[in-house]
C-alpha cells in the first residue's frame, strides 16, 4: 500500500470510471481499498479542513471512518442508519437512529462526515440536514471514495466516478453467515483446530 509519506505531494484529481457496459461489477480488494483511502486523505489534507472531529454512518461508511481516524489522529462518532435491506440488497427508506455514538457530550465544531460511497445522494440528503438541524454551531463537510454517475448528492471530497449501474464489491462484503458455517466446519475437519494442538502453536 503506497504510504501518505511517500504520495504526499501528489495532487489527486477525481477521476472518472466510465463502464464498459450500462451493467458493470467494480470488485475492491484490500490493497485497492486503501490506496483510494489514502487518495482521499490527501484530498482532504490539501483541502485545508481542520477538522477536529470524523462522523460516519454505520455500516458502510465505518472502514473508512477507521482508516482516516488513524492517519489524521481524530476521533470517530458513529451514527446507525440504513436504507438497504439485507435480505433483498433493496433500497428501503432511510432510517436514522436517535442518538450518535462517541466519547464525547456533543459533536466538535468542525466535522468530517464520511461514507463509502454516495450512491443515488438519498443517505446524504436525508443525513446533513438531520445533523445541521440537531448541531447548527458545526461546519460539516463530506468525503466519500465514489461517486455514482447521477448521484443528487456531490460530497467535498471524492475519489472516483462510477457509473450509475456500476456495482461496487468491498473487500469485506464477501463476509457473511455463510463464511462463519464454513469456518466452523473446516475447525471440525481439522485436527490442528483442536485446543491441544493450538496450545502447541
Amino acid at each position: 500500500m503506497l504510504s501518505l509519506k511517500d504520495v504526499y505531494k501528489q495532487s489527486y484529481a477525481p477521476e472518472v470510471y466510465t463502464p464498459p457496459e450500462p451493467k458493470t461489477d467494480l470488485h475492491v480488494p484490500p490493497k485497492a481499498y486503501y490506496d483510494t483511502a489514502l487518495r482521499l486523505a490527501i484530498m482532504i489534507k490539501e483541502s485545508g479542513f481542520e477538522f477536529d472531529q470524523i462522523l460516519c454512518p454505520a455500516r458502510g461508511g465505518v472502514p473508512l471512518a477507521d482508516f482516516l481516524s488513524r492517519v489524521f489522529k481524530k476521533p470517530v462518532a458513529i451514527l446507525v442508519t440504513s436504507s438497504y435491506d439485507d435480505a433483498s440488497c433493496k433500497r428501503t427508506k432511510i432510517k436514522i437512529s436517535e442518538h450518535i455514538a462517541m466519547i464525547d457530550n456533543t459533536l466538535g465544531k468542525k466535522v468530517l462526515l464520511v461514507d463509502d460511497m454516495s450512491d443515488s445522494g438519498a443517505t446524504f440528503e436525508a443525513l446533513l440536514p438531520h445533523l445541521q438541524a440537531k448541531y447548527p454551531d458545526t461546519e460539516f463537510r463530506t468525503a466519500v471514495l465514489w461517486v455514482k454517475n447521477g448521484s443528487s448528492f456531490i460530497p467535498n471530497h471524492y475519489v472516483q466516478i462510477v457509473g450509475k449501474h456500476t456495482w461496487i464489491h468491498q473487500y469485506f462484503e464477501e463476509f457473511s453467515p455463510e463464511t462463519l458455517k464454513n469456518a466452523m466446519a473446516k475447525k471440525n475437519a481439522q485436527a490442528i483446530w483442536a485446543p491441544s494442538a493450538m496450545a502447541k502453536l
